[in-house]
């Protein structure tokens, strides 16, 4: 036979645990029962090792995957509370802008902006010539988003989440500045 290639004798010890069946099938037919039974016990050695192997390359994966999601979450959190405290910054920015502007126009000056307010905000603090914003930050800690005003100005600010509509007024001596 041509291209077919086979033993007469037992397998190697270093021999492929991969083998064609057909080579294995020949074997059969060649060699006693005694022989196939040290054939049979190398290839559950070979399935043996395949196994260890694999739960090896798993184990590694393992090892090496749970740092990297570590890693992602915390600079994901990271980046998250960036994002919000220059949310509350160009908001804080926004509204002072029209409140300076409103001063400046003299009583009974009004106009009303929309703005949008993340969802951790906990407080807002307007007075003092100043918006203060409380934050929540990386593990429950609190952080001030803070913005100072060149007029005096005062009044309440609501710290849910979502679309607000602001009115911005001039009273004389300050601006008033609530949500509507």
């Amino acid at each position: 036979m041509q291209g077919m290639a086979f033993c007469a004798g037992p397998l190697p010890k270093d021999a492929d645990c991969g083998e064609d069946k057909r080579i294995q099938s020949r074997q059969h037919e060649l060699m006693g029962d005694k022989e196939m039974k040290g054939i049979s016990s190398r290839m559950r050695r070979c399935r043996a090792q395949v196994a260890m192997e694999y739960m090896i390359l798993v184990g590694f994966l393992v090892v090496v995957t749970i740092p990297l999601i570590l890693v992602y979450n915390t600079q994901y959190r990271g980046t998250n509370q960036q994002i919000i405290a220059n949310q509350c910054d160009q908001l804080g920015q926004k509204i002072i802008d029209t409140a300076e502007s409103i001063y400046y126009l003299g009583q009974p000056s009004k106009t009303t902006i929309k703005i949008y307010m993340p969802q951790q905000i906990v407080n807002v603090t307007v007075g003092n010539r100043e918006i203060v914003f409380m934050i929540t930050g990386q593990g429950g800690g609190i952080s001030e988003v803070v913005k100072m005003s060149n007029v005096p100005i005062n009044g309440t600010l609501e710290p849910s989440a979502g679309m607000h509509f602001i009115t911005v007024q001039s009273v004389g001596s300050y601006v008033n500045i609530s949500s509507t």
